[in-house]
């Protein structure tokens, strides 16, 4: 069988077999349906909702399963809300103290600039300083994009963690407040002065408690308070 693509030449015959019409007929629709789609706007893009997109401004490649903070939206809704909506993008930065709660771990190697794939909220493997081995939550560490630090009012949740001190592979859940867990108990957590020095001030012999009150805020009471 001939080659239905041959292509004619001058003062040639022009015969054209079916499988060749068929072909440019297929061609044509296509383009045509193409054509539709782009005339409709930028449409919905199907995805987790907790995996987002995000710009990679650390200032460095960054490999899968590195830290970020999630700042502000890369395009703003002033142009067109709809395009925002459907193609949303976040600045990811180097993790600081004011990042508490707001970060992301990446799915995939990402260069300086690039555009990649994160886990905003969900179970993800990420790497945790592991500060107390009694820590069972963890958050950003200042400064660092390689790993979480254990914290007692961090905003994840260690699932698993491969050891008991130092940087250890862990599985956690991150993306929810802490009022979510479903067995947080009142006294979220016992701590020493000393650990709070910085924060409150206290003596290092003053034990406080952390506790969740009526209005789902976190606060810090003494013994004699807590319920």
């Amino acid at each position: 069988m001939g080659d239905p693509f041959k292509k004619v030449q001058a003062n040639q015959r022009l015969a054209i077999p079916a499988q060749t019409y068929n072909a440019f007929v297929d061609v044509a629709l296509a383009h045509r349906a193409r054509r539709q789609q782009q005339s409709q706007g930028p449409q919905p893009e199907v995805r987790h909702s907790g995996i987002v997109r995000v710009s990679n401004d650390t200032g460095g490649d960054r490999d899968q399963f590195a830290v970020v903070a999630l700042r502000a939206p890369v395009v703003t809704p002033s142009g067109s809300p709809e395009t925002f909506a459907w193609n949303l993008v976040l600045s990811a930065a180097t993790p600081a103290d004011s990042d508490f709660g707001k970060f992301g771990v990446l799915l995939e190697p990402l260069a300086s600039g690039a555009v990649g794939w994160a886990v905003a909220s969900g179970v993800v493997f990420v790497k945790i300083d592991i500060v107390e081995s009694e820590h069972k939550r963890a958050d950003v560490k200042d400064g660092s994009t390689a790993e979480l630090k254990s914290d007692p009012l961090g905003s994840a949740i260690i699932l698993w963690r491969a050891g008991s001190s130092g940087s250890q592979w862990a599985l956690v859940k991150i993306g929810l407040p802490l009022d979510e867990e479903e067995d947080a108990p009142e006294c979220v957590d016992q701590v020493e002065g000393k650990l709070l020095e910085d924060m409150t001030g206290y003596e290092e012999d003053v034990e406080q408690f952390l506790v969740k009150g009526a209005d789902g805020c976190l606060k810090l009471v003494t013994p004699d308070e807590c319920p």
